[in-house]
């Protein structure tokens, strides 16, 4: 995950620049912003890691669809994040909230599914046409494999 991060903001970094030596392409991108979200599945419940664990909002979540098609979760927290630092910080924050367990073959096992959720929004310059892309890193249970699922929309 960490490396998709660091992906992420070396792209903003080459992409945004005031500077008059740079294409065409990158000047046409005015703003892009970042945000996280980090979900937890325990015991088939939803659990917001960016918000305490005895906070009210945790009860709200729900799985929803909208008119559109695209599944969400109500109530899920989003955090903007401005640097890579920040991002860890906020990620790895909610890795130590996870609910973990021992059995025989590991003594620090995540007993949950985890998704983080990184949003980013580009502006265009001029049109301000607005292009939005979405990435879940997803961690499952018990499993050793890292699965991820990108979306785009225009």
């Amino acid at each position: 995950m960490f490396r998709v991060s660091e992906t992420i903001f070396e792209y903003i970094l080459s992409n945004i620049s005031n500077s008059d030596t740079v294409s065409d392409h990158k000047r046409s991108i005015e703003e892009i912003n970042v945000s996280v979200s980090c979900l937890e599945i325990y015991q088939e419940k939803l659990y917001d890691l960016l918000v305490p664990a005895k906070s009210d909002l945790q009860s709200k979540l729900r799985i929803r669809e909208n008119i559109q098609g695209e599944v969400f979760v109500e109530g899920l927290k989003e955090i903007v994040v401005q640097s890579l630092n920040e991002f860890q910080e906020v990620v790895l924050g909610s890795i130590r909230r996870r609910a973990a367990g021992a059995h025989a073959m590991n003594h620090v096992s995540s007993r949950s599914h985890f998704c983080c959720t990184i949003h980013m929004t580009q502006l265009k310059s001029g049109t301000r046409e607005k292009i939005m892309s979405k990435m879940h890193v997803i961690d499952l249970a018990g499993s050793e494999l890292v699965h991820i699922r990108f979306s785009y929309t225009n």
